[in-house]
């Protein structure tokens, strides 16, 4: 049978191996952060106690880490609490927390409220934010037309 010190051999070793490769994960923060516009998200991450996964998404890059909560900190860990470029999100309170940046709600999050808020209200009250949800839907296919050349820049 292996000594004990033989079987905790590896653990001891992580941190060195695990601090080398952190270093490209460093370079794909810094290109996330340095990229004018991106989305950030969150989920839930019931892992050992760890209560958060935050993700910065660009269009070179996706990172993500694994945070100990879902504020506005731990947005910041990942981003940098002075960013000042395009931020799309879900309209999460946390996200407002980046004062110099533009927010800009995610379409699809608005037409998931849309339709909830139209089952919630009901009846007559239900009819505004159902239109509203038809013309963002609208304006999502006219998107999708758009990316397939189906459609100019004035929706035609």
């Amino acid at each position: 049978m292996p000594a004990m010190r033989d079987l905790l051999r590896p653990w001891r070793q992580a941190p060195a191996q695990m601090a080398h490769k952190a270093a490209p994960y460093e370079g794909l923060r810094v290109a996330a952060r340095q990229s004018l516009v991106k989305g950030m998200d969150e989920t839930g991450w019931r892992r050992d106690g760890w209560p958060g996964c935050g993700t910065c998404v660009s269009e070179q890059v996706t990172v993500y880490r694994v945070l100990p909560g879902r504020g506005f900190p731990e947005a910041a860990l990942l981003l940098g609490a002075d960013y000042a470029g395009w931020l799309v999100h879900d309209g999460l309170r946390c996200y407002y927390g980046f004062q110099k940046a533009f927010h800009h709600i995610c379409l699809a999050h608005l037409v998931r409220r849309g339709r909830d808020i139209g089952q919630v209200v009901g009846g007559q009250a239900a009819g505004l934010p159902l239109r509203v949800r038809g013309l963002l839907q609208q304006a999502l296919a006219l998107g999708d037309r758009y990316e397939q050349y189906q459609s100019s820049l004035h929706g035609q």
